[in-house]
C-alpha cells in the first residue's frame, strides 16, 4: 500500500480552500499523516539600494503581510478539529504561486498535495486556467482536487481509470490504498480504444490480427494483475471494460457510476505539445465533478 505520512494544504482562504483542509485532516486520521498547511504570498519589490531600503517603514512593508497571514492561518487551524493530527503551517513568498506550491512540496518532501479548485469552465477556464490545475500538471507529488461543496467530502466509490501502460500500476496504487481508507468500493475503468495499439496488450504490432475478445480478456488480466499488484487486501472491487473514446467514456461512466472520487495518472506533457493535444487526465479533470486525484509521470527524455 501507499504510505501517505505527510499532506500538505495550499489555502487561498476560499470556502474551497477550507473543504480541502477538511478533507486533509479526514485523511491524516485514516494513514496516521501530519498537515501542513501554506499560503503564497505575492513578492513585495524594492529598491535594494535605493534610501528608501534605509527607512523603518520598508521594514514593516514586509513583516506585516507575513503577520496578517500567519494569524489567519493559526485561526483557521483552531476552526478545525485537529485532535490526533499533527497539523502546523506556513506562509511563503513567491512570484509564482504554483511553482513555489511545487518547490515547498519538494523541499519538505510531501506525500499528497490537497487543494481546492474552483471549478471555472470555459473560455475564462482556457485564458486564465487555475493555480490548482497547475499544481497538478506540474508536481512531482499526487495531488488531489476538491470542489466546490458543503462540509467533508464522502467517498463511497473511487473510479481508477487504467491504459494498461506502466504508469498504471501507481495510480492502481492510490486508488486501492484511498478506497480502503475511506471504506469504499473501487471501480477500474479500462477503454478499448477505436485504434488499437497491440503493445498495450503485450502483442506486437507484426502479430496476425486479434479480435476485440482477445483484447479484452487480456485487459481483464492485466487489470486483475494491477489490483493484485497494489496489495489493498479485502478490498471491494470490479473491472470494467468499455469502448470509445477514453476521456468521453471516463466521464460518462463516473457520471452514471456516481463516481465519488477518479484517481488518474498524467504523463506530464509540457508547452505546445499539451496546448494543442492535451491529454485524457486533463480532460477528465475539467468535466467531471467529482474529486479527483493526479498522478503525475514525467517522461523519460
Amino acid at each position: 500500500m501507499i504510505q501517505i505520512k505527510k499532506i500538505l494544504v495550499p489555502t487561498d482562504f476560499s470556502e474551497t480552500a477550507d473543504r480541502a483542509l477538511t478533507l486533509a485532516f479526514g485523511l491524516a486520521r485514516q494513514h496516521g499523516a501530519e498537515v501542513r498547511l501554506l499560503h503564497v504570498m505575492g513578492t513585495l519589490e524594492a529598491d535594494a539600494w535605493g534610501p528608501l531600503s534605509l527607512m523603518p517603514e520598508e521594514r514593516v512593508l514586509h513583516e506585516t503581510p507575513r503577520k496578517v497571514v500567519t494569524d489567519r492561518l493559526a485561526r483557521l487551524l483552531a476552526e478545525h478539529d485537529t485532535e490526533g493530527v499533527p497539523a502546523d503551517y506556513e506562509a511563503r513568498f513567491g512570484s509564482a504561486v504554483a511553482p513555489t506550491i511545487e518547490a515547498y512540496a519538494r523541499e519538505f518532501d510531501f506525500d499528497l498535495i490537497v487543494m481546492g479548485t474552483h471549478g471555472v469552465r470555459g473560455v475564462k477556464h482556457l485564458l486564465l486556467g487555475s493555480v490548482a490545475e497547475e499544481v497538478a500538471h506540474t508536481a512531482t507529488r499526487p495531488v488531489l482536487l476538491v470542489r466546490p461543496g458543503e462540509g467533508m467530502p464522502e467517498v463511497d466509490r473511487v473510479l481508477a481509470p487504467v491504459d494498461l501502460s506502466p504508469h498504471s500500476r501507481i495510480a492502481v496504487a492510490w486508488a486501492a490504498t484511498l478506497a480502503a481508507g475511506f471504506g469504499a468500493h473501487l471501480d477500474l475503468l479500462h477503454v478499448v480504444k477505436e485504434t488499437l495499439p497491440l503493445a498495450e496488450y503485450g502483442l506486437e504490432y507484426a502479430t496476425p490480427p486479434v479480435d476485440r475478445e482477445t483484447l479484452k480478456e487480456r485487459a481483464e488480466a492485466q487489470m486483475a494483475q494491477l489490483l493484485e499488484a497494489a496489495a489493498v487486501p479485502d478490498l471491494a472491487s470490479d473491472l470494467h471494460l468499455a469502448s470509445g473514446y477514453p476521456a468521453e467514456v471516463i466521464v460518462d461512466f463516473a457520471a452514471e457510476h456516481d463516481e465519488d472520487l477518479v484517481v488518474m495518472a498524467s504523463h506530464g506533457r509540457t508547452g505546445w505539445k499539451r496546448f494543442l493535444l492535451g491529454s485524457v487526465a486533463e480532460k477528465v479533470m475539467r468535466a467531471v465533478n467529482s474529486l479527483v486525484l493526479v498522478v503525475r509521470v514525467v517522461p523519460e527524455e
